[in-house]
């Protein structure tokens, strides 16, 4: 008479794939979390970024960018200028903040993102203005080789650049 059952070996191999894949499935979506967790942090930056630029070419003012600590942004804000008082006032209720889980940092290490009406981009650390390019790194905080660069070319433009290494 034939065994109609599994063997402990056949059933201990289906585990064993069953483990692998479950394995694979898992690493895949960790790298997607990345993605994710990067993409967000940067359109929320990039998005920001646009807002300002927008804001000072219709109410042809200018308007900054003002972070906490440039070499590690914990929190930032969207300011107006208040031409008759001199001064800035938040656009935005609550700055914005960084999530636990991500960083981003700026080269040089400028406090501050000054947008023009006629779209030039200011910079300064301080009392000091200056033109120049402003590179905002956003990475997750576990992982610095894993980062998103926005860049901020002193006469408007911007671009973003991926740098994933696994």
């Amino acid at each position: 008479m034939k065994n109609k059952g599994f063997s402990l070996l056949e059933l201990l191999l289906v585990i064993m794939i069953i483990g692998v894949i479950a394995l694979i499935a898992v690493n895949s979506l960790g790298k997607s979390r990345i993605n994710w967790t990067l993409k967000g942090e940067v359109n929320r930056t990039v998005s920001l970024i646009y807002q300002a630029k927008a804001l000072a070419s219709k109410d042809e003012r200018i308007v900054r960018i003002r972070f906490d600590d440039p070499s590690n942004v914990r929190k930032y804000w969207l300011e107006e200028n208040d031409t008759i008082n001199k001064t800035y006032f938040p656009v935005l209720q609550n700055p914005v903040e960084v999530p636990a889980e991500a960083k981003i940092y700026l080269v040089p290490a400028y406090t501050e993102i000054y947008f023009y009406p006629e779209g030039k981009i200011m910079v300064s650390q301080g009392t000091s203005m200056q033109m120049d390019l402003v590179e905002i790194y956003v990475s997750l905080a576990s992982n610095s080789n894993h980062y998103i660069k926005i860049r901020l070319y002193p006469l408007g433009a911007m671009e973003t650049e991926k740098h994933f290494i696994y």
